[in-house]
C-alpha cells in the first residue's frame, strides 16, 4: 500500500445488487481516502435449488444477481482510474 497499513481505512454499507448503491458507496470512499490501493470483490449467497424444478428460478435469479452482478458492479466502479488520481485499484474478486 502507498501509504502504508493502517493510514487510511474505511467500512461502506452497499448492496452490491444495485448498481446505484454501489456507485454512492464508491463515490463516499474515494471522497475520503481517493482510490483504493485494493478492493476485494467478494459477493456470494446460495439457495438451495433443484435445476429440475420451474419454481426455483426465482432462487437461481437471486443467486445470479448477487453473485456475478453483484462483483461486476464492484470491478465496473474501481478498475478505472478516478478523473482526479490516475493510479488504478488491485482486484482481487471471488463469486
Amino acid at each position: 500500500m502507498s501509504r502504508g497499513l493502517g493510514d487510511v481505512y474505511k467500512r461502506q454499507a452497499a448492496d452490491v445488487r444495485d448498481a446505484q448503491s454501489m456507485r454512492d458507496a464508491a463515490a463516499a470512499f474515494m471522497a475520503v481516502a481517493g482510490v483504493p490501493d485494493v478492493v476485494i470483490a467478494n459477493a456470494g449467497i446460495s439457495a438451495g435449488t433443484d435445476l429440475r424444478e420451474a419454481g426455483d428460478l426465482p432462487a437461481f435469479a437471486a443467486v445470479m444477481e448477487t453473485n456475478w452482478m453483484g462483483v461486476l458492479h464492484t470491478c465496473l466502479l474501481y478498475t478505472s482510474p478516478s478523473p482526479r488520481d490516475k493510479r488504478q485499484s488491485r482486484m482481487p474478486s471471488s463469486a
